[in-house]
Parts: C-alpha cells; sequence; structure tokens
C-alpha cells in the first residue's frame, strides 16, 4: 500500500512536469520556426532587392549616352504648374544652386528615390538652393494624388513638355541634376541617389 502510494505520488509529481517540459518544447520549436520564417523572407526579399539594383544599373549603364551630360547649360524650363498656371523657371544669373528632381509616375525606382530627396530639401540651406520636381507627364490631376500618396508633395512641382525634356536629354526616371548659379550642369545622378552630399560637392583641382 505505501509503494503504490508513494508511486502514485511519484507519477503525480512526474506527469505535470513532462507536460510543462513538452509545452515548452514546443514553444521554443514554434519561435525557432518563425526566426527561420523570417529569415527566409528577410532572404528572398535582400535577393529581389540585389536582382532590381543590378537591374536599375544596367538600364543606367545603357542610357548614359542618351541622358544629359555634365557642362549642358540650361537658361530656362517653361513649367506647367499641377495647379494651373505656367511659368518660366530661369537658371542662370541667380544667386542660388538649383537641384533638379526627373521623375516620373510609373517610374518604381522613383518611388524609393522620394524619401532621399525630401531628407536632402530638408538638409539644405535653402537661401543656397532652389528645387524643382519634374516630369514629362501632362495630368496633373494624376501627378498630384502619385505625390501625395508618396509623401512628396512638398517640393515645387512643374510639368514640362516631352519635347523639352528630349531636348535637355533628360530621359531617364529617377535622375537628380545639379545646376550652379550660371545654369551649368554640375552634377548628374541617374537612378537611385542615397542623398550623400559630398556626391554632389564641386570636384577640388
Amino acid at each position: 500500500m505505501n509503494v503504490r502510494k508513494g508511486t502514485g505520488g511519484f507519477l503525480a509529481v512526474v506527469l505535470p512536469i513532462t507536460s510543462q517540459s513538452i509545452k515548452m518544447k514546443l514553444k521554443i520549436q514554434s519561435s525557432q520556426l518563425v526566426l527561420m520564417l523570417v529569415c527566409v523572407v528577410l532572404l528572398v526579399t535582400n535577393v529581389f532587392l540585389i536582382s532590381r539594383n543590378f537591374r536599375l544599373s544596367a538600364m543606367v549603364e545603357k542610357s548614359k549616352q542618351f541622358i544629359l551630360d555634365e557642362g549642358y547649360t540650361f537658361d530656362s524650363l517653361h513649367l506647367k504648374g499641377l495647379n494651373g498656371g505656367e511659368e518660366t523657371f530661369g537658371f542662370s544669373g541667380q544667386a542660388r544652386k538649383s537641384m533638379l528632381l526627373v521623375f516620373n509616375t510609373a517610374c518604381e525606382y522613383c518611388v524609393q528615390q522620394y524619401p532621399y530627396w525630401n531628407e536632402v530639401a530638408s538638409k539644405l540651406d535653402h537661401s543656397k538652393w532652389r528645387f524643382l520636381a519634374i516630369t514629362r507627364e501632362r495630368d496633373s490631376e494624376k501627378v498630384k494624388a502619385h505625390l501625395r500618396e508618396y509623401k512628396f508633395d512638398s517640393i515645387q512641382t512643374g510639368l514640362v513638355s516631352p519635347q523639352e525634356m528630349d531636348k535637355s536629354r533628360m530621359v531617364f526616371t529617377p535622375m537628380t541634376v545639379i545646376i550652379d548659379e550660371s545654369g551649368k550642369v554640375t552634377k548628374v545622378l541617374p537612378g537611385i541617389w542615397d542623398g550623400d552630399l559630398t556626391s554632389i560637392e564641386p570636384q577640388k583641382d
């Protein structure tokens, strides 16, 4: 009788411990599975991004002969405003440098570029810099909706005719163009630019 009681007592103690151990193991295995799934998702995402960046680099290289050259001189651009009206945006004889941000609503890489452009515009001194986002598209309502969606609607934006864009060889998007106070293009950055300000500083002789 004592042995049975003792055995029964032993089982009563062991069974809950065994149950807790199984639950703990299942919880650990579940956590490991979740971690593995997260790692797989991150790996697939990185492979996708690397592949997409390679495609963009290839596109830039292929389009170089058609892209605006450094040294080109701008006099002005004729703009159609998103809210109506037209204006001429001059470049020569200015007190400030200009940064042209060339985009297109159908450009997936432009969406990646918008946060960088926003960051640069918030960092640079507006008493020394002017910012103008331009597109060859003609549907102002579509452009406005797109810019609002991706939170890139705080920078002056204008619609430039395809003919004028082609004449200036601004055929690639996204593209960042730096223009000095005289209207001379000092830097052309086709593709995604990470906003590194040292890359747009004048080259020292």
